[in-house]
């Protein structure tokens, strides 16, 4: 599996990755990012809609359960077991999500974004520390860019945030996460000011 692993940490080295919860404004940096330095976008969350259609419960239980709720099945669990099951999703999805950026071709660099793109699935596959970031937005920073909309999306997305917070630390399966967000090599970018954002995300990718 690590001969495997490291194969394809070659085959992706023109691979920037942009992971963190939803509502951090990832598609809007990844549109200035890929504007400014001629990068090819692949978004996560698009491409969830070709990955519903293939998934399959014996291989995907926790995906293809999700796909076939009702909406009122969906949005009535509790903001707790949404955050488990979406972690489950995620995992699941990745191996689908590597196959078609392999199959991209290699000519152009590609900036990956999207919150199904965990750190605890992309680091096997990261060659260059400087290649990954990812985003966790300040509540503030969410209140903010987000209160044109309906409220209750909104607070949804902050009641995930806290909720993924404490999971980390008090017994959740994703604590699994902290040995990767706080890996030196890594940067976590923490705060209420996109601009301050893109200054980060600069000098980290080395974009030039």
């Amino acid at each position: 599996m690590q001969d495997h692993n490291k194969i394809l940490q070659r085959e992706l080295t023109h691979v920037y990755w942009m992971g963190g919860s939803p509502c951090a404004g990832k598609s809007s940096i990844a549109d200035i990012l890929a504007a400014t330095y001629g990068l090819s976008l692949y978004r996560a969350d698009e491409a969830y809609f070709r990955h519903e259609k293939v998934v399959t419960p014996e291989q995907h239980p926790i995906f293809y359960k999700l796909t076939h709720y009702s909406p009122q099945e969906l949005w009535m669990r509790s903001v707790e077991q949404q955050v488990v099951e979406e972690m489950m999703l995620y995992r699941e999805e990745f191996p689908l999500i590597l196959e078609e950026l392999l199959a991209l071709p290699r000519s152009q660099s590609i900036l990956a974004e999207g919150a199904a793109l965990l750190p605890e699935s992309v680091l096997p596959f990261l060659l260059e520390p400087q290649r990954a970031i990812w985003i966790i937005p300040t509540a503030e920073f969410q209140l903010h860019h987000y209160d044109s909309l309906v409220r209750p999306p909104v607070q949804c997305c902050i009641a995930a945030r806290e909720t993924i917070g404490g999971g980390l630390c008090s017994g959740y399966q994703l604590q699994s996460w902290l040995p990767f967000l706080f890996s030196p090599s890594l940067v976590l970018v923490c705060s209420c000011c996109q601009v301050h954002w893109l200054h980060s995300l600069h000098p980290h990718f080395l974009l030039v």
